[in-house]
């Protein structure tokens, strides 16, 4: 059976590598269904493919397995450091999928960087993980999001996450 898993792996590997975008979109449905023993395959798409589109899908599929994928979460969080805002914002939503195995990370990103796309996504993610770990500066820097940008996206992402705070406080 070992066997087979491992053939099964060595085939998506090879989809993935593939320049027809259904065949790789099918890979990582395949990957997803794999559970924990797809995040190696993942982990290395994420830090080695250039297609955004397939890093993307695989950030994706990451946060999908959810709490079993804690190892990912330093690859995740070095795609929320990244440019593109697609890419941002899946890395965000699979650290939350993830959970609380996130916080730690989230946290020191927060306190190593200056970045404001960076400090913003990492304290949605935390507020959505658990908004009590939130530090005042944190909660500053979703309010700022809100009140200054014209991206609907980050409008309506900070006031969830700012609602998660008051829900928070109310408890």
């Amino acid at each position: 059976m070992e066997n087979n898993h491992e053939l099964a792996l060595s085939e998506i590997k090879q989809l993935l590598q593939s320049n027809n975008q259904i065949e790789t979109l099918k890979a990582m449905k395949a990957i997803g269904s794999k559970g924990e023993q797809a995040i190696p395959i993942l982990r290395e798409t994420i830090r080695s493919n250039d297609d955004l589109s397939l890093k993307t899908i695989a950030v994706v599929v990451v946060g999908e397995i959810g709490k079993g994928a804690i190892s990912a979460v330093p690859d995740l969080i070095t795609q929320l450091k990244g440019t593109d805002e697609q890419l941002r914002m899946a890395a965000s939503l699979s650290l939350v999928r993830i959970g609380k195995g996130s916080i730690s990370h989230l946290k020191d990103t927060l306190l190593q960087t200056e970045d404001e796309n960076t400090l913003f996504w990492c304290s949605w993610a935390l507020a959505l993980i658990d908004a009590s770990e939130l530090s005042k500066e944190s909660i500053s820097i979703l309010m700022h999001k809100e009140k200054h940008t014209d991206n609907i996206i980050e409008k309506t992402a900070s006031q969830e996450a700012l609602a998660k705070v008051i829900g928070n406080t109310l408890k």
